[in-house]
């Protein structure tokens, strides 16, 4: 698990497509998984759970402390936007509910790997846009293809991220009495909250998919028909292929390339 840092100190090395491409790979290095290890989200709900109690326990003493010089900025981002953060908080739970069946890290067999890597873009501090998170997505399967699942919860894998790390910088600061920290904080707090509100509005479908492997074959049927079915139906179709190439222990794109050459 990292620790939390300076977050804007990580924006120098975020300046081109090419190095977020590259951190990407890297991120997804960094989350080696564990061989034929799987977990579920409950340990990153959990994680959420604690997280939006720190944000409501640190914004209430953050809201007397204002007028204090250092404090005033962070405190208004802060308590200006925690009830917002939390709503974001509840449906990012809602999200996650069900079971799932994700590769798990290495060396923390009870977390997703695929949370580990959603930090890591989590600490770049934005800006988040489709083409950020492509170019991300991009480097992250140049070393290891996420399946479906995870592609697909990658989002409600961020929102956790980001809420986590504003539940950390929020305490730190509430209860450090360090006023030296209050600018540093306000900039970490404004880019936690921007991206956070953009993850929980924006249409990032377009981005997932051009990042499927198996959307990409599935694209390529020679008789047309899966462009033409609407949205439920193509996505019910790729968890059918995931779910049988889980069970045949194969790959997702390979089997669907299989099934399209037998149409």
């Amino acid at each position: 698990m990292k620790n939390r840092f300076h977050i804007a100190a990580r924006m120098e090395l975020m300046l081109s497509e090419g190095q977020l491409q590259r951190y990407g790979m890297n991120s997804a290095k960094d989350a080696a998984v564990r061989p034929n290890g799987y977990c579920g989200l409950s340990r990153v709900r959990s994680m959420l759970r604690d997280a939006l109690s720190q944000l409501a326990d640190a914004s209430e003493r953050l809201s007397t402390l204002r007028s204090v010089d250092g404090f005033s900025q962070a405190a208004a981002w802060i308590c200006d936007n925690a009830d917002r953060a939390r709503t974001v908080g509840a449906s990012v739970l809602t999200e996650m509910r069900g079971r799932h069946r994700l590769p798990a890290l290495a060396d923390d067999p009870a977390l997703p790997a695929l949370y580990s890597i959603a930090q890591s873009y989590a600490l770049t501090g934005g800006p988040l846009t489709g083409q950020s998170l492509c170019t991300f997505l991009k480097g992250v399967q140049e070393y290891r293809t996420l399946t479906e699942s995870e592609l697909f919860l990658f989002l409600p894998c961020l929102k956790a991220a980001l809420l986590i790390l504003l539940g950390q910088l929020v305490a730190d600061l509430a209860f450090s009495g360090n006023v030296e920290s209050g600018e540093r904080a306000a900039e970490d707090a404004r880019m936690l909250f921007t991206m956070l509100f953009v993850a929980q509005k924006g249409k990032f479908t377009a981005a997932l998919l051009e990042n499927s492997a198996l959307e990409q074959i599935l694209r390529k049927d020679p008789a047309g028909v899966y462009p033409r079915m609407d949205r439920p139906s193509r996505q019910a179709l790729r968890h059918e292929i995931e779910r049988q190439a889980h069970r045949y222990r194969r790959d997702a794109a390979e089997l669907a390339k299989e099934y399209l050459d037998l149409a």
